[in-house]
């Protein structure tokens, strides 16, 4: 699938890192603020509630291990970071969404505002009119989760400072690595590996197996990608 129309917009002549892409222009500010009102559950989570949810497999790794740092973080940080956290958890519900389920109600987070559902939904579905033009059905093309991919990218790099670790994000949504690197690198990323440490302290070469794969956003940009350049690997 083509990258345009596909990746977020990028400010290419941005001096800083963080005004490359602007969290405003993923997710509204007053998205952002809807989601604040009902993120309570997150930026109180205690340790026992985070195991909790865990053990029932509620979230997803990612959302999870970001849950853990969040009580050093100060409370406006906190907010901000906790209303990310749940917009990419309610993007990770649709993505994983078959075709069958797309029109009938579409399991988000319970307390998600109508408002934030909307704008998914308007956001990362197509409509196509059925039968006599009367009735509207959603669908969700290829580009469509390849643009779903390429924001939830650069939300994680919002919240990991970034450089963020591509296998939270690979089982979050239920993804090879290859894909996720391939976004990565047309949002403009480095991707490397880095060495993981076994419980005996060892480190293991970069080249292992289960080397992590990182994705950095840094300056100047690595934005390679013409329009007609596929994402995603190998045709699906």
């Amino acid at each position: 699938m083509d990258s345009e129309g596909v990746l977020p917009c990028c400010d290419r002549e941005a001096t800083k890192v963080e005004d490359v892409y602007k969290l405003d222009d993923l997710v509204a500010p007053h998205l952002l603020e809807a989601l604040k009102k009902v993120s309570g559950k997150f930026c109180n989570a205690n340790i026992q509630r985070i195991q909790e949810w865990q053990k029932q497999k509620t979230y997803s790794s990612f959302v999870l291990d970001h849950l853990r740092a969040l009580a050093n973080e100060p409370t406006v940080e906190k907010q901000k970071k906790a209303a990310i956290l749940l917009y990419l958890h309610n993007l990770s519900i649709m993505y994983a969404l078959k075709i069958s389920d797309l029109n009938k109600k579409i399991p988000f987070e319970g307390d998600t505002p109508m408002s934030v559902k909307k704008h998914l939904l308007d956001s990362f579905t197509q409509s196509t009119l059925v039968g006599d033009g009367s009735r509207q059905k959603r669908c969700l093309p290829k580009r469509m989760k390849d643009k779903m991919i390429s924001h939830a990218l650069v939300l994680a790099l919002i919240l990991d400072d970034y450089k963020t670790k591509l296998s939270p994000l690979q089982s979050a949504f239920k993804v090879g690595v290859r894909i996720l690197e391939s976004h990565a690198r047309a949002l403009g990323c480095r991707v490397t590996s880095i060495a993981e440490v076994t419980e005996a302290g060892e480190s293991l070469p970069s080249k292992s197996p289960t080397a992590q794969k990182v994705a950095e956003l840094s300056l100047p940009l690595r934005i390679t990608y013409t329009p007609k350049k596929k994402l995603g690997g190998k045709k699906r």
